[in-house]
């Protein structure tokens, strides 16, 4: 129902484009993106506990680096990779957004198995903890969507990839017993980084191109978070499995599990200090008045 409410809105509202001609479907790179990131994803979570999936997973760099050679030399490509190549701030806005949904997406998985299987409560119980972050990633969006229409995107963005930071740091020190109130505190900061930088930094991805390109602008934008969010899953699984082998996660001693799941904090926490630098490397996205 919602989308058929956004098409018919985006009829209504948005300009007629004008007509061109269709371009052809560009199916070879079609095959690649899909088999090539499918095999990569799946390589890296299994790579650690069997020899084939370390295989896997070289293949599917291998056809990644064909899919970017196919998009290179394609007349009408799938993903307009040349865009991101000729507009910095276009780029690494979007290598940011990359890094702050593989930085996050994650959390929420580890911190559900904290909440039920070392805290022990259930899952509706786990569940409005985590919402915490939530409520205020709502809250502080739309608001930081208004100041990034008059503070540089690049400056509030990276401040919400510091506060992300913050609040992945402040997730190493949980231990079984630790207050409710420390773990939604963190939470909080986690969602006010998030709502701080998500807005802006679409923001200035929309912004960095021309109106002709709004279109390949969001897909590229909409593929850096689906390949973020599988690839912050990807890493936890490979991380948990390296910690821990293959025993079931609901089944780990507490102290084993709190093992795995700082160690994937960690490097999601490494992760935004690495976004942070992108954010601020984009260069400025308002021109001057």
């Amino acid at each position: 129902v919602l989308a058929v409410l956004s098409c018919l809105a985006a009829l209504r509202i948005g300009p007629r484009p004008l007509p061109r001609a269709a371009a052809a479907f560009d199916v070879h790179g079609a095959l690649l993106y899909v088999t090539g990131l499918s095999a990569a994803m799946y390589g890296m979570s299994t790579a650690a506990s069997s020899r084939p999936g370390a295989w896997i997973l070289l293949g599917g760099l291998a056809l990644l680096a064909l899919f970017v050679r196919q998009e290179l030399r394609e007349v009408s490509p799938l993903v307009e990779l040349r865009l991101l190549l000729a507009n910095r701030p276009f780029a690494f806005s979007n290598l940011a957004a990359l890094v702050n949904y593989m930085s996050t997406s994650g959390v929420g998985y580890l911190l559900s198995v904290y909440l039920q299987s070392v805290r022990g409560l259930t899952a509706q119980g786990a569940g409005l903890v985590l919402l915490a972050q939530a409520g205020i990633m709502a809250t502080v969006s739309p608001l930081s969507g208004r100041l990034s229409d008059r503070v540089e995107p690049r400056l509030v963005a990276t401040t919400g990839m510091v506060l992300t930071g913050a609040g992945l740091v402040m997730l190493e020190f949980l231990t079984p017993s630790t207050p409710t109130v420390y773990l939604v505190t963190a939470l909080l900061v986690i969602g006010l980084g998030y709502g701080l930088f998500a807005p802006p930094n679409n923001n200035a991805v929309m912004s960095s191109v021309p109106p002709r390109s709004y279109g390949v602008a969001s897909s590229i934008l909409s593929t850096m978070r689906l390949v973020g969010q599988t690839m912050s899953m990807t890493l936890t699984s490979l991380i948990l499995a390296a910690m821990v082998g293959t025993t079931a996660v609901g089944a780990l001693p507490a102290g084993v599990f709190m093992r795995g799941m700082k160690a994937a904090v960690g490097v999601f926490a490494a992760c935004c200090v690495a976004g942070a630098f992108a954010s601020m490397a984009r260069g400025k996205v308002l021109q001057e008045p």
